[in-house]
């Protein structure tokens, strides 16, 4: 990418835009002298079992082995959608009902 492409597309000009583009130049020059490692985690006693966890991989075995999962990192469950067909009209205001919107409550 061009500097002066990568200056249109974050939308800079005038000496922001170049103090930027020296700024970024920098950073890239850096990129190659260290490897970017994140550490490990913390020790921390584990809540079903009470045991001492200290790394990573134990922190996933414990989790994969009583069947956990961090929050957050949960996998969304889709909601059922209403019949649009027949009852439409009804599936709606319910939806309002229960939502306590004004005027539907």
């Amino acid at each position: 990418m061009t500097k002066q492409e990568w200056l249109e597309m974050w939308r800079l000009s005038g000496e922001e835009g170049e103090r930027a583009w020296e700024e970024k130049q920098r950073m890239a020059e850096r990129v190659g002298v260290a490897p970017m490692i994140a550490p490990d985690i913390q020790p921390y006693r584990a809540t079903v079992t009470g045991e001492l966890i200290g790394s990573r991989s134990a922190h996933r075995e414990y989790l994969k082995r009583h069947d956990l999962v961090e929050v957050g990192n949960e996998k969304p469950t889709p909601r059922p959608l209403p019949d649009v067909k027949e009852g439409r009209r009804e599936a709606i205001i319910e939806t309002l009902r229960r939502h306590k919107v004004r005027g539907f409550a």
